[in-house]
């Protein structure tokens, strides 16, 4: 599974890699897809990264603008301040390291995470323009910068 993220994460920089982009997102989301069961249904939601090549306007910094979406409890306040440009969403299930958003436990967590660092490291000529690299779970403010 670690190995088809770090070829997941490869091929969509590479597909973008002569496009400008100041932010990588990288998301793990349990909403529903248009694959998966309706949302009310919580125990047939699969976890998926998604990813989102981000330009910021107007000369926002893109931590700042995080800190002040954290401040204000609404991810709605980054995402006035940024275009998301290209995106992979619901195309990556991570059923087989987080079985439940219950169930996400910090040495899944630390791995995963250990996975993208590893795989942005081995990419990093895809990425040596980007300004700001992030992960968090979909509407949470738990960010880790890389």
């Amino acid at each position: 599974m670690l190995k088809e993220i770090s070829n997941f994460i490869k091929y969509f920089l590479m597909e973008h890699r002569n496009d400008p982009f100041d932010v990588l997102e990288f998301t793990i989301d349990f909403s529903s897809s248009n694959q998966l069961a309706d949302e009310s249904d919580i125990s047939r939601m699969a976890p998926y990264l998604n990813l989102y090549l981000c330009n910021l306007e107007n000369d926002t910094d893109a931590k700042q603008a995080l800190e002040q979406a954290n401040e204000e409890d609404d991810f709605g306040f980054y995402y006035d301040l940024v275009d998301i440009a290209k995106e992979s969403e619901f195309e990556l299930e991570l059923s087989g390291i987080f079985k439940t958003e219950e169930e996400i436990l910090e040495k899944e967590k630390a791995e995963f995470i250990s996975t993208l660092r590893e795989a942005l490291k081995s990419n990093s000529s895809f990425t040596k323009n980007i300004k700001t690299v992030f992960f968090h779970y979909v509407d949470e403010f738990d960010i880790v910068y890389f």
